[in-house]
Parts: structure tokens; C-alpha cells; sequence
């Protein structure tokens, strides 16, 4: 199953096929709905991507 991922506000909320993804005052991910493990993994990579993408090419 292919998992989409779409940012609704800019690294504190996310869709995960439709789940909502978003992170607390505590800087922790917190789900609305579980996630499948599928979801988990690629979210979990999807972020280190993006942080990589940050440090790398600064903030934009």
C-alpha cells in the first residue's frame, strides 16, 4: 500500500493517508488516529528527510 504524506502547516501538522499527524508543545509527533506501521516508517523517514534537507540547505 502506498502511503501519502501532505504537510498542512509547515513542519507541525501532516496528513498521513489521511490521518492527522501533528507535533505537540513537547516537540512529540502525536497521531489523532494509529498508524499502521507502514504509515510509522515512512513518516518516521519522510521527517529525517526533510531535517537532513534543513541543515543542509538551511531553513526555507
Amino acid at each position: 500500500m502506498a502511503v501519502q504524506i501532505r504537510e498542512i502547516r509547515k513542519g507541525e501538522e501532516y496528513e498521513v493517508n489521511g490521518k492527522n499527524v501533528y507535533k505537540d508543545s513537547n516537540e512529540n509527533w502525536i497521531a489523532r488516529e494509529e498508524l499502521t506501521e507502514e504509515e510509522f516508517v515512512t513518516f518516521r523517514r519522510h521527517k529525517k528527510h526533510i531535517e537532513d534537507n534543513q541543515r543542509f540547505y538551511g531553513e526555507k
